[in-house]
């Protein structure tokens, strides 16, 4: 020690169970700027690390201008052990100080703050400077899993730091990534990610990203509850900064197996498009419509958007099934707009748009339908017929303010044209009251033909009916057969299983119809036999047990 120096060539200090060996001087070591020119060398027990820091950062502090940030402030409970080298030393101004060193890890152990990271078996080497910490190879434990660092990061000491890290890591567990993962997206459940990734920090303290992941068992659910998420079994994800690609070799959701691709717009707001094939969709599984009212029906997040094209070997919802579907839905806006480009369904074909609100439960479809079997396709709807046989089409607009009520149309509002096409209309009460009613009129009764038991054949049935408040109203309720036709008007009340409906029975339809093709006299004609052999009733009451009244026949008909 002189006036102008304190100098030591061998000054061993212990702490804790830590020890530094300090070798050098410094000028000036009275003055506020004292001139420092120190090698060290130290055995850490990790736990002694914040002791060590305030000594260094001490002597940092007051040759600098900006207040360093500690180690001490990012990662607690360290563990293990380290051995450090560094040299601290000022040239010229108190500006121009310089140090330089390394430390070596050995099965070090911390917990990082702020990404509440639990870190195990940390070894390798980092490297600094005044201005920059390196390491070409960290190697370490993240919950199951390992990860190998190298990179840098400047002004380290500082809260605006910046740097670049490339990161390898193995069988990363999503229970321990939940910070750096969202979790209304990618729910943990013990999936597991490998990879690389690329990490840019910048000064102003945002974070950019690039990589490629390969997937084992991760949830992905990016929709409201209403929908349920899928997992990926295997697959890999390819992005950079806000957008990237992903493919999914193999994946499962409790709609059916199913395999994809997409690709990402956006993490943030989250925007994706995906195609999904499936061999087998059960809709039921997948779109929870059924599940109680007062479970939650939010989105995870309200600016989500998520645009999946589907196709489906075979598509089924509860008694209703269609084969070889395609069709589209895109989540956005707190709804959902679904669309049936194709598919084949009993016999024939469906397409149409089908609007989902979740937060509000109602439903809307707009759906087209030809030649499907009509006694197959009313069983989708658990209301079996075997009343009528043969062949469907039709399109129509339906609104469900509550979409638990889908299969039950007294609760629908909806305009709907239908058409059964060379069908067999079975000996329903209805029909077998009307012919009873028909042939008591003795003056056309020879004219009648008999009832089938297997029901009367028709060539075609259509109608345009408006339902709403449990009714269906039809003005041109028509069914035409080769010796029969039948116009009806009037109201269905689905609720009760009644109808109140003016029917004009028109008997040797087919005769009638082929008096009008004679020359200049066959129109007339027609008319003029159409009056003679048409009867006009009211069916009123009960599906089961209706009254057929007759009505006075209309002498303006045309």
């Amino acid at each position: 020690m002189t006036n102008e120096a304190l100098a030591t060539d061998d000054l061993v200090l212990r702490f804790g169970t830590s020890s530094a060996q300090v070798a050098g001087q410094i000028l000036d070591y009275l003055s506020p700027r004292r001139k420092p020119d120190l090698r060290m060398n130290a055995d850490l027990d990790l736990p002694d690390l914040p002791d060590l820091e305030r000594m260094v950062v001490g002597l940092l502090d007051l040759q600098t201008k900006t207040e360093p940030t500690g180690l001490s402030q990012f990662v607690t409970q360290p563990r293990g052990r380290a051995e450090a080298r560094m040299g601290i030393r000022l040239a010229g101004s108190p500006s121009a100080i310089s140090y330089d060193g390394e430390v070596t890890f050995r099965q070090a152990a911390f917990h990082v703050l702020g990404w509440n990271l639990e870190v195990s078996d940390l070894s390798g080497v980092v490297q600094g400077r005044k201005e920059t910490l390196m390491t070409d190879g960290l190697s370490l434990k993240v919950g199951r899993g390992s990860v190998q660092m190298k990179g840098s990061l400047h002004d380290y000491l500082t809260a605006q730091h910046d740097g670049d890290v490339h990161l390898t890591f193995t069988d990363i567990q999503d229970f321990d990534l939940v910070t750096f993962l969202p979790s209304r997206l990618v729910p943990p459940q013990g999936g597991a990610l490998s990879g690389q990734a690329d990490v840019t920090l910048r000064k102003d303290g945002q974070v950019k990203t690039a990589g490629k992941v390969t997937l084992n068992r991760v949830l992905l659910d990016p929709l409201p509850a209403v929908f349920s998420p899928m997992e990926i079994i295997r697959g890999e994800v390819s992005w950079q900064g806000q957008s990237g690609t992903f493919v999914v070799q193999q994946g499962r959701s409790p709609a059916g197996a199913f395999i994809g691709s997409g690709r990402f717009l956006s993490f943030s707001p989250f925007t994706m498009e995906m195609t999904m094939d499936f061999a087998d969709f059960d809709v039921d599984a997948v779109l929870k419509l059924d599940q109680p009212k007062e479970q939650e029906r939010a989105p995870k997040d309200n600016t989500v958007t998520v645009r999946v094209d589907l196709n489906a070997g075979c598509l089924v919802y509860k008694t209703f099934s269609a084969e070889q579907v395609h069709a589209s839905c895109y989540w956005h806006d707190r709804q959902a707009d679904l669309r049936i480009a194709e598919g084949k369904t009993m016999g024939g074909s469906i397409h149409g748009e089908v609007v989902l609100w979740p937060d509000l439960d109602a439903l809307y479809l707009a759906p087209q339908i030809s030649g499907a079997d009509v006694k197959r396709f009313s069983a989708a709807f658990d209301t079996a017929t075997s009343m009528l046989i043969g062949t469907l089409n039709g399109e129509g607009k339906i609104y469900l303010p509550d979409w638990h009520d889908w299969d039950n149309p007294a609760r629908w509002d909806a305009q709907l044209s239908l058409a059964v096409l060379d069908g067999v209309a079975q000996r329903a009460p209805i029909l077998v009251r009307l012919w009873s009613a028909v042939s008591l009129q003795g003056l056309l009764s020879l004219r009648l033909p008999s009832l089938p038991n297997e029901g009367l054949a028709f060539s075609s049935l259509t109608g345009d009916f408006a339902l709403g408040g449990g009714l269906t109203v039809t003005e041109n309720l028509s069914f035409s057969g080769s010796s029969v036709q039948i116009d009806a008007s009037g109201d269905i009340d689905l609720t009760r299983q009644a109808v109140d409906l003016k029917t004009a029975l028109m008997l040797l339809y087919g005769i009638t119809s082929s008096v009008a093709k004679i020359p200049l006299a066959g129109r007339s004609l027609a008319r003029g036999a159409d009056m003679l052999t048409t009867l006009s009733f009211r069916i009123h009451g009960p599906y089961q047990n209706p009254t057929v009244p007759p009505l006075l026949m209309n002498r303006d008909r045309r």
